[in-house]
């Protein structure tokens, strides 16, 4: 890995090239990533609110996974102040219930 100046001692940063060894050709590995960022934020705090969707080991069920790259998001544009996730937390939870019913 190439040193980062940026990067405090402790920190890692992870390039799209690796990204693309790890998705399918083709993939918008930005909106993977991306989508990817939106699970980490709900995982945040006391991580509770994907706790019904995970495996005994904590880690995430396929099926969040799925979800996430099924629902309509939008990009949040850098400096401007938003209220809330860039898609519908609701239906994205309704998502997860009907497919674990």
């Amino acid at each position: 890995m190439a040193h980062n100046p940026e990067l405090k001692r402790g920190q890692i940063a992870i390039g799209v090239e690796l990204g693309k060894h790890v998705c399918r050709p083709g993939a918008d590995i930005r909106a993977v990533w991306y989508r990817g960022g939106m699970l980490g934020l709900l995982e945040m705090g006391d991580g509770e609110l994907l706790a019904p969707w995970k495996q005994r080991d904590g880690e995430l069920q396929e099926i969040v996974f799925k979800s996430i790259a099924t629902m309509l998001m939008t990009w949040m544009a850098v400096g401007v102040p938003q209220r809330g996730l860039p898609f519908d937390l609701n239906a994205f939870f309704r998502k997860l219930e009907k497919a674990t019913e």
